[in-house]
């Protein structure tokens, strides 16, 4: 049957299902949510970002630093690309101008000579506290959900993570 259709049944099944869903009211309010939330989280970042003159990826870059440096973690350049999925030359430009806006500095990482580690100055540690009451703000509604909704939620944000990163990479 799909050779007769070209191989497209399965699209018009997936598009069919997708259509249905899309109809029911408690799935559409989860995804106009979750559209919310990341209209809300990118503004958050844009303001910050704007009070000290930098990009939403400069201030996603400090957070990220900042909050490694309160556990304890020493952060290089690859962690960061790691963690925020950026190239090494997006990094570092961004690293360069946070050091220019003297909210970070580079110092020597003790397990490899050639390498660099990140950290906040005490100008970038002042940034910490926004970047603390957001955390804040999130552990206190995730402690007031049960594990298994808390499990749904990352179960749910996985997923996005995944399919979203495997379809882009696969269009590269």
């Amino acid at each position: 049957m799909d050779a007769m259709n070209g191989g497209h049944a399965g699209t018009v099944a997936l598009t069919m299902m997708s259509s249905e869903k899309r109809s029911d009211p408690r799935l559409r309010a989860a995804l106009d949510a979750f559209i919310e939330f990341r209209v809300a989280d990118m503004d958050i970042w844009r303001r910050a970002g704007t009070e000290l003159d930098l990009t939403t990826n400069g201030m996603m870059v400090l957070a990220y630093v900042l909050r490694q440096h309160s556990l304890g973690e020493v952060v290089r350049q690859v962690d960061i690309c790691n963690a925020l999925r950026l190239s090494a030359a997006g990094a570092s430009t961004i690293i360069d101008v946070l050091e220019e806006r003297e909210l970070v500095r580079r110092e020597p990482f003790a397990g490899d000579r050639r390498a660099l580690s990140v950290v906040p100055t005490l100008q970038g540690s002042k940034v910490e506290e926004t970047v603390r009451i957001a955390d804040d703000r999130f552990f206190e509604l995730a402690d007031s959900v049960t594990p298994a909704e808390l499990d749904a939620f990352v179960r749910i944000l996985d997923g996005m993570r995944v399919h979203g990163l495997s379809q882009f990479r696969s269009e590269r």
